[in-house]
C-alpha cells in the first residue's frame, strides 16, 4: 500500500471519528490501547546536557539551515540555557532506533519546541559507533550515508502546500514537525499530514512532533489509526508544568 493510500485510509477514519466526537464513550473507545507516557522513557538513561565549548554563532547558523527558528537555535547554541524540562529530559532519553516517533504534547511554553530542536541538533542515535541510514545500501567504504539533512517544518506549512511532499522531507535524517494541529482543519490538510507520517513510518525514520492537542483531540481530528501509529511505533509524551515564556 502506498503512502497516499495509507493517508486516504487514515483520512476516512478521521472523518468517521470526527462524526463521533461528541460521544465520550466513542472517544474512550478511540483511545483504547493508546499509551500516553507520564513516566520517563525506558530507552536509555537521560544524557547530561551538552557542555562543550563551541562557536555559538556557527551553531545557530547550522540549525537555522535545517529550518529551526532563530529563537530556538539561539537557545540550543547556548546549551546551558535549554533548561531541564520534562520535554528535554525525554528527548535525551529517546535512543531506540525502532521507535520512529516522539510526540510531545502539552500546553504552550513547556519546552516542546526546544526539545524538538535538541533532537535535530543531536542527530540520529549511534548504532555500532556510527549514525548510519538503515534504508540505503552501503557505499564502497561500508557506510550508509543519509540522503538528506535534518529538517524542521511547521505543520501548517506542509499541510497547506498543494505540491508533492519533497523527498528532502520524507527521506530526511530527522524531521521535526512543529505545532501539529495549528494547520487548518480541512480534508486536504489532514491528508497531507497523514501522508507525511505514513511515509516516515514506512522508513522507520525518526520524527519528532510537537502539539498543543491532547490524544483525544488528535484522534478526533486525524483518526485513531493515526494516533495508534504514533504510540505503537514511538512514544507519546505528556509535557506539563508552568510556562517558560515570560
Amino acid at each position: 500500500m502506498s503512502g497516499l493510500d495509507v493517508a486516504t485510509a487514515l483520512l476516512q477514519e478521521a472523518a468517521a471519528a470526527m462524526a463521533r466526537a461528541g460521544d465520550s464513550k466513542d472517544i474512550a473507545r478511540i483511545l483504547e490501547g493508546i499509551k500516553i507516557v507520564d513516566d520517563d522513557l525506558e530507552d536509555s538513561p537521560c544524557e547530561p546536557a551538552q557542555t562543550e565549548s563551541k562557536d555559538e554563532s556557527a551553531e545557530e547558523q547550522r540549525l537555522v539551515k535545517y529550518g529551526v527558528p532563530w529563537r530556538i537555535a539561539a537557545i540550543l547554541a547556548r546549551s546551558s540555557s535549554t533548561g531541564d524540562t520534562r520535554a528535554i529530559q525525554q528527548a535525551r532519553r529517546w535512543k531506540s532506533p525502532d521507535r520512529a516517533f516522539l510526540t510531545l504534547m502539552g500546553p504552550e511554553g513547556t519546552g516542546k519546541s526546544v526539545a524538538a530542536g535538541y533532537i535535530v541538533q543531536s542527530g540520529p542515535p549511534l548504532v555500532g559507533g556510527r549514525r548510519d541510514c538503515h534504508w540505503v545500501p552501503c557505499d564502497p567504504w561500508g557506510h550508509r550515508p543519509w540522503p538528506h539533512l535534518p529538517v524542521w517544518i511547521r505543520a501548517a506549512s506542509i499541510a497547506r502546500s498543494m505540491d508533492a511532499i519533497p523527498e528532502e522531507i520524507t527521506h530526511a535524517q530527522i524531521v521535526a514537525l512543529d505545532d501539529l494541529g495549528d494547520e487548518p482543519d480541512s480534508t486536504h490538510c489532514r491528508s497531507r499530514i497523514s501522508e507525511l507520517i505514513a511515509a516516515r513510518d514506512d522508513l522507520r525514520a525518526r520524527t519528532v512532533i510537537t502539539t498543543n492537542l491532547d490524544a483525544a483531540a488528535m484522534a478526533n481530528r486525524y483518526g485513531r489509526r493515526f494516533v495508534d501509529r504514533l504510540s505503537r511505533h514511538g512514544h507519546i509524551i505528556r509535557c506539563e508544568g508552568g510556562s517558560l515564556r515570560k
